[in-house]
Formats: C-alpha cells, structure tokens, sequence
C-alpha cells in the first residue's frame, strides 16, 4: 500500500508540472549553445568552457563527455550516429568516430571564430563563421573527405562582418546568415546562398536595415526561414529561394534559432526563455511556456514530437508532444480513459478517434506504440517497470492525453 501511495504521490507531481516544455537536469551550470540529437534518445549539447553533454536515454541522465580543449563551443552536428563534429569561438573544429568517446581536433583557425557546422553526408561539411585579418570578415569552410582536409572556399568583402549559420536543405544548395556591423549605424543582416555545392556564393537582399541574422533553416530548397534580431523584422521566410524575403514575425525580442520539425510546425527560440512556434508555416506564431528567463540559444527535434532547447545556466528543455500542454484544450485534450489505474499487466485504452497511440515514460521516451481504429483497446504493459507513464493519441487534427500509474 506504501508503495502505491508513493507512486500516486508522483503522478500528482508529474502531472502538476506536465506543460509545454519540461526542464532537465543537465549536471551543469555552463552556457550551452546548441544541440543535436541523432535519434529520439541520444543526443548531445555543447556549450562554453568545452562543455560537451550526451545522452542514450531520451534527456533522464546527461553525461559530460572530455572535448579535450578550454574553448567555447559555439555548434554540433552529426552526420551519422558516431561521427559528429563541434566548432569553437577559437577557429578548432572537433571530430569524434566513436559517439563522443574521444574528440579530436581536425581545425585550428587563426584569429578566428566558427560559428556553426553542418555536413549535408558523412563527406561534406561546412564551417562559417568571422576571422580577423586585419579586420573582422565572414568566411566559409568546406571539407570534402569527413575533414581530413577543410578548405577556404569563400571570404566575404564586408568589413566587420559574422557568419553565424549555414543550412543545405539538398546537396547543391546552400544558405548562410550573418550580420555585418556598422559604426554608429547599427546593424545590418546579410543572407549568401550557392546553388552548386558551395562553389560560388551570391548575396541576397533582406531589405530590412538594423536586423541582424543569427539562424537559418529551410525546408526544401525554396522554402526558408532567418531568425534574428531587429527594429521592425525579427522572423523572416522566402518562398522563392530567397529572392525575395517577407517579415513574417516582429519583436524588440533577439531570436537565437529556428527549425522546422515537418513543413507547416516550426519553433524559433532566444532572448528571456522566449519560446515561438508556429503551425501553419509561419503565417501565425504564439509563446509557449517555457517557465525560465533564461537565454535559450538552440532548438532542435529528433522526432516531430519530440524536441530539445539549450541556454544559459546549462538549461536545457524538452517535450514530448511538439510543445503542445496537456491544458491546452484549443489542440490537446485530457479525455482518454484508462483503467485499470493503478494497473499490474494490462490496461484498457477508450479512444474518441482513431489515430497513433503512443504510451510514453515521464522522460518523453516512446515505450510502446499502436495503430488505433476501435473505441477500447487493450494494452500489456508487463514489462514497463513500475512508474508513471502518458499515453498520447494523435491524428491530423487533435492530441487526446491521458496517464496511469503502473504497480
């Protein structure tokens, strides 16, 4: 009886705390600056001081990984599960083969910092970011053999210019952002796109003076979004391969990251633990709760469910339902029944609808799964261990929620 009442005890808790957005224990208190997760479960955060965390089970446990440098680490991606890459405010470039076991430094600039990384295969990568020679310029580094070797392939003539973020949504075309910094004038955002695998790079014209571009990401190759900073222009989209660009989202608000989780959903992050998201490609954005004042520099989705965001004082957030609060009644609802509950083997799920159910840990990892198309469904959960588990039943238009104790 004790132990029922333990867990009946946490169910309260858990479900008191369930939003939008959940926090997790991250072991740290450093900045962290960006985030890639390469399944639903394992992931991994790097942030300053060479703060690398990773994952195997969904965000319960982070575990510090040894970069071998003092660096700040600005980017992460992985092209493939083991083989990942980190770039650093200091111009190095890290490469780890074996999940994070060990990393080692493959770049080292001079008086430079690199910004963000992405590789489009296990072969090809770029680096962006500022190099002072004798002035701040933005500059572009490909590699074409898994960073063996990284190249120079572009230089910018903007004096004190940053390249910040670079996306290839296929092989051949590519986008990076940064912000060209002018004396007592401010600011001004610059977007450069190639249209053969980094060849050749041409300008674009955002036509929105003092906004500076901090992230980008594109659906496809003529669908896209800059996030940043600005009077006037904080969220901008292109359809037409950014020949030209709209303001689809204004704020006094910075923006530090933007990415789409399908083509209609996507989340925009940054200052003051801001949260955006938005479910009709941009046309409409609103605030989620993210319950910290924190600057969130990072957001990033496994899965279009799940998803993750890094910040300052090692914040990092996550949900299991693309953001959607279980109180949120205009899109999720509270309206499964399951009995028994508290249940031993099996438990029996009525649906209003058919669709996907999905039985997840309080951690947001997805345990089991079903194709839903009667009212009343019954499910084993014998070997679950004993604990507090959601369930979630999505179709094209609704998200019904519900939750049982197993003993």
């Amino acid at each position: 009886m004790k132990k029922i009442y333990v867990i009946l005890i946490a169910l309260f808790l858990v479900s008191g705390a369930m939003g939008q957005w959940l926090q997790q224990n991250s072991g740290t208190t450093k900045t962290l600056r960006s985030v890639y997760f390469t399944d639903m479960n394992t992931g991994y955060a790097v942030g300053d001081s060479g703060t690398i965390l990773k994952t195997i089970d969904g965000s319960v446990n982070w575990v510090a990984q040894n970069s071998g440098v003092t660096s700040d680490l600005y980017s992460v991606h992985f092209p493939e599960p083991d083989t990942g890459y980190v770039v650093t405010n200091d111009g190095k470039i890290l490469k780890t083969t074996n999940g994070g076991s060990t990393w080692t430094i493959q770049y080292s600039g001079n008086s430079s910092s690199l910004n963000c990384v992405f590789f489009i295969n296990a072969d090809t990568g770029y680096a962006v970011g500022s190099k002072y020679s004798p002035i701040y310029t933005g500059f572009i580094l490909r590699t074409t053999n898994g960073g063996i070797q990284w190249s120079e392939i572009y230089t910018d003539p903007l004096e004190n210019y940053h390249l910040s973020s670079i996306f290839f949504p296929d092989a051949n075309n590519g986008f990076a952002v940064g912000t060209q910094l002018l004396p007592n004038s401010g600011h001004y955002g610059n977007i450069l796109r190639t249209q053969d695998n980094g060849n050749n790079w041409t300008r674009q014209d955002v036509n929105f003076w003092y906004m500076g571009l901090n992230s980008v990401y594109f659906i496809n190759k003529d669908t896209g979004y800059v996030a940043g900073y600005g009077f006037g222009a904080s969220i901008l989209k292109t359809n037409d391969g950014g020949i030209n660009w709209t303001n689809i989202f204004s704020t006094y608000l910075h923006f530090n990251s933007v990415f789409f989780n399908d083509a209609l959903t996507g989340f925009v992050v940054g200052q003051d633990g801001r949260i955006l998201k938005t479910d009709d490609g941009g046309n409409n954005w609103t605030f989620q709760v993210s319950g910290i004042t924190y600057i969130l520099y990072s957001v990033h989705f496994p899965t279009t469910d799940i998803g993750y965001i890094v910040g300052e004082n090692g914040t990092i957030l996550n949900t299991i339902n693309a953001g959607v609060g279980i109180n949120d009644h205009n899109q999720t609802t509270n309206t499964l029944t399951i009995y028994p509950n508290p249940a031993n083997d099996n438990v029996i799920i009525e649906t209003p609808t058919n669709g996907s159910l999905s039985i997840l840990n309080i951690n947001g990892q997805q345990l089991i799964t079903r194709q839903i198309t009667e009212p009343q469904t019954q499910i084993d959960i014998a070997t679950l261990p004993i604990g507090v588990y959601f369930v979630r039943l999505t179709n094209e238009k609704t998200v019904h929620m519900g939750k049982f104790v197993k003993q």
